[in-house]
């Protein structure tokens, strides 16, 4: 308790020292004239716990809902930084963690741990442009909720992607750590009818029966007519049958009949598919010259406006008549030239025949734009 004169068994002068080790101090002082001892105060070092070592059982950074759990190399005398006293804690929360431990009268402290929880992204919803059920060479547009950071199950990243086959498809979005996925959603694409065989035109003389034929892989089939007023669904009765079957079959045949077209509309769930077009030639034998079939010509053929009669010279003279499908006339002319201009401005777009009067008659098919 002096502040002068000390020295301690130790050999330091101050009026205090640090002592680290075990033994018996002392400290002498003198006033200059005497030396005084005081009794000596024993230290006795007590032994620390070892550092503790503190180990996770997975990750220490992850997403918000899992989490890691902290053990203690040391069974006994844990204290965390939360207050748990138990060897392992069970985290969710970012921070940092550490411990201390105890053996009853010292304690060592741990290095801290750091535990960084990540939240998810919002769950993205994917919406169709239209309907998901479609068929063969149609698409729908699926689009994401998010507009960034969008991972589709085919690969894609864009927002939204164009889809033309079946499927299940769903997006992800992730913020760099985490990540979500979406509900899938069902792509449906039905198969078009493949048509094997294609239907041909028919010829067939007048009062015989005319059949048109083809075959799909698969579908329903549904005959069209065209007879200058659009193709139109036909059916059984009259002078048709087999409207719903791969031949189509026309009896009776008139000269109404010359020149309409056909095609046969093929479904299959709801996809449709179209044969190509054939007309019926439907022939009055009584009336056209068969050893001169090619007589006369129309040209052009289609035609816009104006069309030229080319005929024989033997033909200048002849009455000409222009029919439509339903027979009438619509134009009653005489052959003045063997090129003959014939305006056609004011009929109206369909398939008209043309007959030539005289000796022989001799008939053919005008098609008007």
């Amino acid at each position: 308790n002096s502040p002068n004169g000390n020295t301690w068994s130790t050999g330091e002068t101050s009026q205090s020292i640090n002592v680290s080790l075990d033994g018996s101090y002392t400290v002498s002082n003198n006033n200059g004239f005497c030396t005084s001892t005081s009794n000596p105060a024993v230290v006795s070092l007590l032994n620390a716990p070892s550092i503790p070592v503190i180990t996770a059982n997975g990750l220490t950074s992850f997403c918000q809902g899992d989490s890691v759990v902290l053990t203690s190399n040391s069974s006994t005398g844990n204290l965390w930084s939360t207050g748990a006293t138990s060897q392992s804690i069970i985290l969710n929360t970012s921070g940092n963690y550490n411990l201390s431990v105890s053996n009853g009268t010292c304690s060592t402290l741990s290095n801290s741990v750091q535990i960084n929880v990540t939240s998810y992204p919002i769950t993205p919803n994917v919406s169709a442009s239209g309907p998901t059920t479609f068929c063969e060479g149609d698409s729908v547009v699926l689009t994401s909720s998010n507009p960034t950071y969008n991972i589709w199950s085919n690969n894609e990243t864009t927002q939204s992607i164009i889809v033309n086959t079946s499927g299940s498809y769903s997006v992800i979005v992730s913020n760099g750590s985490c990540s979500v996925t979406s509900m899938p959603i069902n792509v449906s694409v039905i198969s078009m009818p493949t048509i094997i065989t294609q239907p041909i035109d028919a010829q067939v003389n007048i009062g015989n029966t005319a059949t048109f034929s083809m075959n799909t892989s698969s579908g329903s089939y549904q005959w069209q007519m065209n007879n200058g007023l659009g193709f139109q669904n036909i059916s059984n009765g009259g002078q048709f049958s087999g409207v719903t079957t791969n031949t189509l079959t026309v009896s009776n045949t008139t000269m109404l009949n010359n020149n309409n077209q056909f095609r046969c509309l093929v479904t299959n769930n709801n996809c449709s598919t179209l044969s190509n077009e054939v007309i019926l030639m439907v022939i009055n034998n009584a009336n056209i010259e068969e050893s001169k079939p090619n007589s006369f010509m129309i040209i052009p053929n289609p035609t816009n406006d104006f069309f030229y009669l080319k005929t024989n010279q033997n033909q200048v003279g002849n009455l000409f008549e222009l029919h439509d499908i339903y027979g009438r006339i619509i134009i009653l002319g005489k052959i003045t030239s063997d090129y003959m201009l014939i305006d056609a401005s004011t009929m109206s777009s369909g398939i008209y025949s043309l007959k030539i009067q005289g000796q022989n008659q001799q008939t053919t098919r005008l098609v008007k734009n």
